[in-house]
This record gives structure tokens, C-alpha cells and sequence, in this order.
């Protein structure tokens, strides 16, 4: 299995290199820390986004992509990032795999395009492609570029809130949302990068034991998963039972990230109607709930309402947990759709109703709290070394002895705990 292969990207020379890393970055750096190191060589502007040497492999929940990225940097550049806090965003669902099986496992992303753009990647090779004329939100970017962009697996995405500059902007993968609470969304912005399309149409070569591994793994994870719970069960443990109530009269259906047998999300179905007609004929509506802390931070807010608000911020590119604050304080169908429309225009409502706590920006900050202090930070840490969801490692952390099995030749365990501990030490 190879791993480390990498791109450079000059966005506004348009060009694009391949790199092949020198021996230092080969033998310290993995995943995460790699990323780390490729901002400290290029300069703190740098944009990366990296995969693990577990990404897209037979190893369980091997989901991961990790953007990374330096605080304040598009603002103010700077010449290192030695000092500088690094921001980690998880991108899940088949971002990482379709990164990898694209042809590259890391990404490096330099200046900034004359107009908004769009980089197409398959097969190793960035191709540079126009945005359609009529982008619109989240959804009609994605359905706009599968009729005109070349083929694509996955793309990693941002909308209307990005564009207007807002700082509560969130990167989509597609039109589902992700856990970017840190502002993978505003450095892309900055570049006048629109999206990263992945052709994912390659794959990764495998050890002939990693099925097998893969499959006494799973049956492992599976015996675990009833104490683990599934997205329920982790609301109920973050919050309490009231958030679940606002799910009441919802069809739900569990849904997982590649290769993950401990599903912690859902596809949530429900029946709405159009809030400025409350009389009218009521329609199907639905949304995958893949971020915790979103949903509870709205269900607190509007209970049952807060379905088709959730909805709605991913169709205009925004974070859920801070769309909730700006909701106004008494409850309004329609006047709550206004409100999240004006915040994504950078509108006059960018004064809270309700503080909600800040995240952790260098650990993405969009992950359930299954744990605090610093052994969960380590476990996260690790995750985003290896290329594993954080989230299933922390549910599952006696897993990481059969996951070192699917590592390839040249990633030593040794060489994980070194760009581990400097992931943790940086954030």
C-alpha cells in the first residue's frame, strides 16, 4: 500500500505540482502531523488537507480527511506556523477515501485564485474547473456541477454563508454538512476556492490478510455496539433526553460513514409544511444528522421545529451550533427561516440571542464529548493521525491495538505515537 503521495497547488498561478516528500517528512510525519509540518514548510497561509495511512483502507471506520490550516492566517500571513494555533477539521462521510482513491493523500494549497474556483481531482492529476453561472445554495452547487463538472465521487463544498464572508460559515461534503466548526469554510473562502471535487474512481492496494483483519474487527465492533449506542444514545449522554423529543413523529434511519459498523448517525424523514402557508398541504421533508452538537444546540433552541432549521442551515453553508444562537428568542416559522437567511447574507443579526459554548477550534470542535480532558484529546489525536473517524475511536479506543495491523510498510507504530503527541502538543 503506498502512502504520501502529494500535490502542491499554486491557485493563483493555477498550476499544479507533484511532490514527493523527503525522507524527514517520510519518517516524522503521518496523517495530521503531516499536514502540521506541510503549513510550518510552505508558510502559515497554506491551506492542506490530508488522509492517514488507514484512510480509505479494510481498517474499520477509516473515513478521515483532515483540513488543515492556521488561525488568522488569511487575514494576516505569516512566515511559520511553529507559534501559530493549527486548526484540524474532520471531514467524514466518503470524503477521505474518495481523497485517496483519487489519486493523492495529501494537499497542499498555496495563494489565492483571481475568481472563485474549483479544483477537480482524480487519478493524481488537479484540474481547475469553472463554477456554474447559477451556484445558488449547497444543494444547487451539487446538482449544478454533477450536470457540468467532470465526474465526482465526493466534493467538499461551501455556500451562500461562505461567500458572504460569514465567520460562522461551515465546508459541506456535498449538500449533507460536516463537523467544520473551526472555519475550514472561511480559509477556503479566502483562497476563492469554491470546492475540491474527487473523482475517487482509483482505489488502494491491500494486504491479503486486511479482509480478513477487517472482518473479525467488525464482528468485534458490532458485540460493542449496543453499550456504545448509535446518534440517540450519544445526544441522550451529551444533553439529556429532552433534544431526542424533538424527533418525535421523524421515520429514522441509522446511517454510517465508510466502513463503519457502529453507525452514529441518522437519516431523519419528516412531515412539514411551508411556514408561511401553516394551513397548508404538508410535504415530506429529510436530513442526515451527522453533527451532535448541532443538533442539540437547535433542539434546545426550537424542539420540534428544529428539523427543518437544521435543514436549512446546510443548504446555506452555515454551522448549525451557531445558527441556533442567532435564532431570535421567541418562535417563528417563518421569521426563523428569515433570520437564517439574513445571518448567511452577513446580515444586521450577527448579535447572539444565546451564547452557545465555543469549540475546541484545533480538534475541529464538532465532535459529540464522549470524553473530556486530556485522554480524549490524545484519542482524537490519534484519530486524526491514522485517518480514522475520532468519534469511533473514542467510542471504541480498545480498538487501536487491531488497527495498527492495516498500517502499510514504512508507518511504524513508533512513528504514529511521535506524530500523535505533536498533533496534541500543537493543539
Amino acid at each position: 500500500m503506498s502512502y504520501m503521495r502529494m500535490v502542491v497547488v499554486r491557485l493563483d498561478q493555477r498550476t499544479a505540482e507533484v511532490v514527493t516528500p523527503d525522507g524527514d517528512l517520510r519518517r516524522e510525519s503521518v496523517g495530521a502531523a503531516l499536514n502540521l509540518a506541510l503549513i510550518e514548510r510552505y508558510g502559515a497561509d497554506s491551506l492542506v488537507f490530508g488522509g492517514g495511512p488507514l484512510t480509505g483502507t479494510f481498517a474499520p471506520a477509516s473515513a478521515l480527511l483532515v483540513g488543515s490550516f492556521a488561525k488568522g492566517a488569511a487575514a494576516k500571513p505569516v512566515q511559520s506556523a511553529q507559534a501559530t494555533l493549527i486548526r484540524h477539521v474532520p471531514l467524514l462521510l466518503t470524503a477521505g477515501p474518495d481523497f485517496r482513491f483519487s489519486g493523492i493523500d495529501h494537499l497542499v494549497l498555496l495563494g489565492a485564485a483571481d475568481r472563485p474556483t474549483l479544483l477537480h481531482i482524480d487519478r493524481g492529476r488537479v484540474r481547475f474547473v469553472e463554477l456554474p453561472k447559477q451556484a445558488g445554495d449547497v444543494p444547487s452547487l451539487e446538482t449544478s456541477l454533477r450536470r457540468s463538472a467532470p465526474p465526482f465521487r465526493s466534493a467538499i463544498l461551501t455556500g451562500p454563508a461562505a461567500d458572504a464572508g460569514v465567520p460562522f460559515a461551515a465546508a459541506a461534503i456535498g449538500a449533507k454538512g460536516s463537523l467544520d466548526k473551526a472555519g475550514l469554510a472561511g480559509a477556503m473562502t479566502a483562497k476563492n476556492l469554491k470546492g475540491i471535487l474527487l473523482g475517487g474512481s482509483g482505489g488502494i492496494a491491500f494486504a491479503a490478510e486486511d479482509l480478513r483483519r477487517s472482518l473479525e474487527l467488525v464482528e468485534k465492533i458490532k458485540r460493542q455496539q449496543k453499550k456504545a449506542g448509535g446518534f440517540t444514545s450519544l445526544v441522550e449522554a451529551a444533553s439529556g433526553r429532552d433534544c431526542l423529543k424533538a424527533l418525535k413523529g421523524a421515520t429514522l434511519r441509522d446511517a454510517a460513514c465508510f466502513h463503519c459498523p457502529a453507525p452514529c448517525m441518522v437519516h431523519a424523514e419528516f412531515a412539514e409544511t411551508d411556514p408561511r402557508f401553516p394551513g397548508g398541504p404538508k410535504k415530506k421533508g429529510d436530513v442526515l444528522l451527522l453533527d451532535h452538537m448541532g443538533w442539540i444546540a437547535l433542539a434546545k433552541k426550537r424542539g420540534g421545529q428544529s428539523l427543518p432549521l437544521i435543514r436549512e442551515a446546510l443548504r446555506l453553508g452555515l454551522d448549525p451550533s451557531a445558527a441556533a444562537s442567532f435564532l431570535p428568542r421567541e418562535a417563528n416559522p417563518a421569521s426563523d427561516l428569515d433570520a437564517l437567511s439574513a445571518l448567511a447574507q452577513g446580515g444586521p443579526a450577527l448579535s447572539p440571542s444565546t451564547a452557545t459554548a465555543s469549540p475546541d477550534p484545533s480538534f475541529g470542535g464538532g465532535l459529540a464529548p464522549i470524553g473530556t480532558g486530556e485522554k480524549a484529546r490524545r484519542i482524537t489525536a490519534l484519530a486524526f493521525v491514522l485517518g480514522v473517524c475520532p468519534l469511533f475511536l473514542q467510542r471504541f479506543p480498545q480498538a487501536v491495538g487491531d488497527l495498527l495491523a492495516f498500517l502499510p510498510a514504512g508507518v511504524s507504530p513508533a512513528s504514529l505515537d511521535r506524530a500523535a503527541e505533536r498533533v496534541f502538543a500543537q493543539g
